[in-house]
């Protein structure tokens, strides 16, 4: 072991990181609109990391989220700073019920969230990935 020789801010450190964020909590920046003007909202619910929690200090200010899974359904709450949007990207894991108390019908484009604070109920499906090319 040699301190002159390693890093603590390697590639793989923040590989890890950015999986966790983007993918497990889901939300990712939208390279449509960049500088967190817009994330994408599409979280990977994992049973065995249930309850996830994560911010990110963004230009526009802190953006968060956290989600809970209780049987089927996933608690997911969300918040935005001003001068950032969201779209829930839709997914063959998960469908959204409700978004802050409302319930909604499934939507082949996602859903449009504004800045502020969100609650969304997502209920898990059954459904097979969609896969291109042979069956």
């Amino acid at each position: 072991y040699d301190p002159d020789m390693n890093s603590y801010n390697h590639y793989a450190y923040g590989s890890v990181c950015q999986w966790l964020f983007e993918s497990v909590a889901g939300v990712a920046p939208d390279a449509d609109k960049p500088g967190f003007d817009r994330v994408l909202i599409e979280p990977h619910f994992i049973k065995a990391l249930s309850p996830v929690n994560m911010w990110h200090q963004s230009r526009h200010g802190k953006v968060s989220a956290k989600w809970k899974l209780k049987g089927e359904e996933a608690h997911y709450n969300l918040t935005l700073p001003e001068g950032m949007s969201a779209i829930i990207a839709p997914s063959n894991q998960y469908r959204v019920t409700h978004i802050n108390g409302k319930v909604v019908k499934s939507s082949k484009n996602g859903f449009a969230l504004a800045a502020g604070s969100h609650e969304i109920m997502f209920r898990m499906t059954t459904e097979k990935p969609k896969t291109k090319g042979r069956k």
